[in-house]
């Protein structure tokens, strides 16, 4: 494992491929890196998101939602796998509800 950056230069050079945290503060300043994120060949990546898009766009929503939100994208999408897309649809859960502005 590589030594963790001690300065400013040295963090400017740290050999990163994804984003990472600096914790100046702690007894011992550190650097955290987010642990890697999953792969998925293309060919699954395809059934996968022509899985999502039969579950509805409620769940294409839902599943953006936690992208943003900093969750794993290749493990959220095998969970939705999971789902059958038409027990989604039996129990209404595959539309987005109307949005309704209150005044």
């Amino acid at each position: 494992m590589s030594q963790l950056p001690q300065n400013e230069e040295q963090v400017n050079a740290f050999p990163l491929t994804a984003s990472y945290i600096i914790f100046r503060d702690a007894p011992e300043p550190f650097v955290y890196l987010p642990p890697p994120r999953a792969t998925v060949p293309d060919a699954r990546l395809r059934r996968l998101a022509r899985h999502l898009t039969r579950l509805g766009e409620r769940s294409v929503y839902e599943i953006l939602r936690e992208i943003i939100a900093g969750r794993d994208p290749v493990l959220r999408l095998e969970v939705y796998a999971q789902l059958d897309p038409d027990i989604v649809e039996a129990l209404g859960a595959d539309c987005l509800p109307d949005l309704r502005v209150l005044s």
